[in-house]
């Protein structure tokens, strides 16, 4: 039975598909035996783009999974080797207005509002079930929110790891993100784990980096999360890759490793000690 992870902030620019598109290399690379899914939830297709699958002419996306209009292991495209992909395109961005219309025709018919809102915030309950007995990781991109489509990840992913920049704004935001993903696992998913904080883009010249990430981890110590080792550098290394190559950083081959991409290769070493994953680091 595979594990179910992703990376969740609602703050663009987080790293989340950067960190979702490495993190699945690096699995991959060093456990080539296995299988890796990356399921795609926002709208700007941006992990489809890192490894070079084209959105534009597919039949299905993950945009079908949420509207009940397919089964999602008929949406799965090949990305690389063995780390196959749901793709999103631009469906996504128009998914709750749809999901208002099916909402309201669903009620016209007298279906409960209770029956409706609590599907608005669990829109993908059961659909991986199968996939999780065929893949070894399972990754979910989402989008800089916390609402619908978030949130309905939230409510069937097994771990989630909360990138968060060092900022000034850092511990505010995290706190947040942790009193949803708290809500979501009391209402819906008993099983969710904070597999961690992870600090991103982080420039160890600078002093308010350090000072925000030293008060991180005090909160994270207080309140019992787990803050991560691995700390993603501020670096070019992965749009050149993405841009030149048709794949993450942590894929690219004939050069020395970057302290970004050793950083992936942290994290991977960290979750499986910490028994988030089954592998090899």
């Amino acid at each position: 039975m595979g594990t179910m992870l992703s990376f969740v902030n609602n703050k663009g620019g987080s790293t989340k598909t950067t960190s979702t598109v490495n993190f699945a290399g690096a699995y991959a690379v060093k456990n080539p035996s296995k299988k890796v899914l990356i399921v795609e939830t926002d709208g700007q297709g941006n992990a489809a783009l890192s490894y070079n699958v084209d959105t534009k002419d597919l039949e299905y996306t993950t945009y079908d999974i949420f509207m009940g209009n397919q089964e999602a292991e008929n949406c799965i495209v090949n990305a690389h080797m063995n780390i196959d992909m749901i793709p999103a395109n631009d469906d996504m961005n128009f998914l709750e207005y749809d999901l208002m219309r099916l909402f309201e025709r669903n009620y016209k018919q007298g279906k409960t509002l209770g029956s409706i809102t609590s599907r608005y915030f669990n829109m993908i309950e059961g659909k991986f079930d199968k996939l999780k007995e065929k893949y070894d990781l399972i990754i979910f991109d989402t989008p800089p929110e916390i609402k619908a489509i978030t949130s309905s990840v939230l409510s069937v992913v097994d771990e989630v790891v909360i990138p968060y920049e060092a900022d000034a704004f850092a511990v505010q935001g995290v706190v947040n993100i942790v009193k949803r993903i708290n809500d979501i696992k009391e209402n819906y998913n008993p099983k969710l784990n904070i597999a961690g904080l992870m600090a991103v883009k982080v420039d160890s010249r600078t002093k308010v980096h350090t000072t925000m990430i030293n008060k991180m981890m005090r909160y994270a110590k207080k309140n019992n999360i787990n803050h991560l080792l691995a700390e993603i550098p501020r670096s070019i290394r992965f749009a050149d890759a993405a841009t030149f190559k048709g794949v993450p950083a942590t894929l690219k081959s004939g050069s020395r490793m970057s302290k970004f991409e050793k950083q992936y290769y942290v994290l991977l070493e960290e979750l499986i000690n910490d028994g988030v994953l089954e592998g090899e680091y």
